[in-house]
């Protein structure tokens, strides 16, 4: 019989819900299913790494607790790249990595480390050319002037402080818009949509309404597969995945009721759920989302927004 580890603070945060590791080698566990690669969690970066792995060869799933894609899908398809992506030099927008580097560093100062953000101002073009090679549309002029969000036909446009930091970088517009249905463009599927499409495409199987609730590692640490609880399909899918997505949207405009959608969608889930195992063959990848839902953390690690609007998703639990 597999053994347990004692639960500490690195194992398990409060109020995620995740319990400590299971310590078990794999042949000694029942597998729902076996592949190379587990991805939990599908917002922007959940799919990425999906896309990349089955790239790469490797038999992938996602899980997700909801119906894929995150806080991503509640955003407004902006991505924030420059140094010199094909949608700049279409547009005739001057930009390197070194001029991106120059304006960040005011921006971001010790948030991250010099290295960190100099590997992301030079990898950011050939970002840009992965989500356009997977299915994400930009075919707008460029907004000349800063704007928190463009009106209708503008794909480039100033959307951050570039016109300000201008000491030692010339300002070029960085938030890229993707295309979406016609006039409506403020929303995140027009971003992260054709990304999940194209992960299906490649045959990354998709496991939804399921909740990751450890990880399971052999006695030699390795990460062998996780461990959920996992809603069915028909009816009771339909419901989990309406109530969900009340939750979300309600998040934003009334936070009261999205807490009543939650409840009734987390009492869902503790009758109906059933626990299930996959095995990763070689590895799990954790893109779960945030914790800004998350009051024990909340209050740990970002005391001073407490009382602010959470405009997380009903997943961001930590």
């Amino acid at each position: 019989m597999a053994s347990e580890t004692t639960a500490t603070q690195l194992d398990q945060l409060p109020g995620t819900g995740v319990e400590p590791p299971l310590i078990a080698e794999a042949d000694s566990l029942n597998w729902n299913d076996s592949f190379d690669v587990i991805v939990v969690g599908l917002g922007a970066a959940g799919v990425s790494s999906a896309i990349e792995a089955a790239d790469r060869g490797a038999r992938v799933a996602f899980i997700d607790r909801f119906e894929g894609g995150g806080t991503t899908a509640r955003s407004g398809s902006v991505m924030y790249a420059g140094g010199g992506t094909a949608l700049q030099r279409r547009l005739g927008v001057e930009d390197t990595p070194d001029n991106m580097f120059n304006c960040l560093r005011h921006e971001v100062q010790d948030a991250v480390s010099e290295a960190t953000l100099r590997r992301f101002c030079t990898d950011s073009p050939a970002n840009f050319d992965f989500v356009t090679a997977n299915g994400t549309r930009y075919s707008g002029t460029l907004f000349p002037n800063k704007t928190s969000y463009p009106v209708h036909g503008h794909s480039l446009y100033y959307s951050g402080n570039e016109l300000i930091y201008t000491q030692d970088a010339k300002p070029a517009p960085r938030g890229h818009l993707a295309d979406g249905i016609k006039r409506f463009t403020a929303f995140g599927p027009a971003f992260i949509g054709p990304l999940i499409k194209s992960a299906l495409k490649k045959g990354v199987t998709p496991i939804r309404r399921t909740r990751v609730t450890r990880l399971i590692k052999n006695n030699n640490g390795e990460i062998i597969g996780v461990e959920a609880m996992q809603v069915p399909g028909g009816w009771t899918g339909l419901k989990h995945k309406v109530l969900s997505t009340l939750a979300s949207y309600a998040q934003i405009y009334f936070a009261p009721a999205a807490r009543g959608y939650r409840k009734k969608l987390f009492a869902l889930e503790q009758r109906c759920a059933h626990p299930v195992r996959y095995r990763a063959r070689g590895g799990v990848v954790l893109a779960a989302g945030g914790f800004i839902l998350n009051k024990e953390m909340t209050a740990r690690y970002l005391p001073d927004f407490q009382r602010a609007l959470k405009l997380g998703t009903t997943g961001d639990t930590g």
